[in-house]
């Protein structure tokens, strides 16, 4: 186990080290290559290196990354879907992918919809600003946001300027109104 743990921080310190170094190819091989305890944890960082990779207008490397992201993500959410309980911050997040790659939009809005469906479940009204009602108004937000965006890119802007609305009500600072 120990020597795991050293192999799977040295992996990611190589990754790091390629990223400062602007060695990109790189840097997307050894993030392919990183074997952490918690595959989320790998998406997460996938779903960074998108945007950092967006932000530099390296978008071939961008798209490479977020395709490689839904081909973790998707099993997960299809063994998820199998046993009855997917959790709603995995519907969104696979919904999200296909919002930014624009693919598969039609099931990204549905897995969307069902993401704020078990948010709005889960909580809110007077105790929504306790803690465990904002971390549910907080993934409300995002969901909304995701939702918005999936419907913006289907046609539905009336529907899309809803939600997000409403995802800046819920998350002020993270809705994309």
């Amino acid at each position: 186990v120990h020597d795991k743990a050293w192999g799977r921080a040295a992996n990611l310190r190589a990754f790091e080290l390629r990223m400062n170094e602007n060695r990109f190819e790189a840097a997307v091989e050894a993030w392919r290559g990183l074997e952490l305890e918690d595959e989320k944890q790998k998406r997460e960082i996938g779903y960074g290196l998108f945007d950092q990779f967006m932000a530099i207008r390296k978008e071939d490397l961008a798209w490479i990354v977020l395709d490689d992201a839904i081909r973790l993500a998707e099993p997960v959410l299809e063994e998820a879907l199998r046993k009855g309980d997917p959790p709603a911050d995995l519907l969104n997040e696979v919904a999200w992918y296909h919002a930014l790659r624009g693919t598969d939009l039609k099931e990204a809005l549905g897995l969307s919809e069902e993401a704020v469906r078990i948010a709005r479940a889960a909580g809110g009204g007077l105790w929504k600003w306790l803690p465990r009602g904002r971390k549910v108004q907080i993934e409300l937000g995002m969901f909304l946001n995701t939702r918005g965006w999936i419907r913006l890119q289907l046609g539905d802007s009336e529907g899309a300027i809803e939600d997000l609305k409403e995802a800046a009500e819920a998350l002020p600072v993270g809705a994309n109104f």
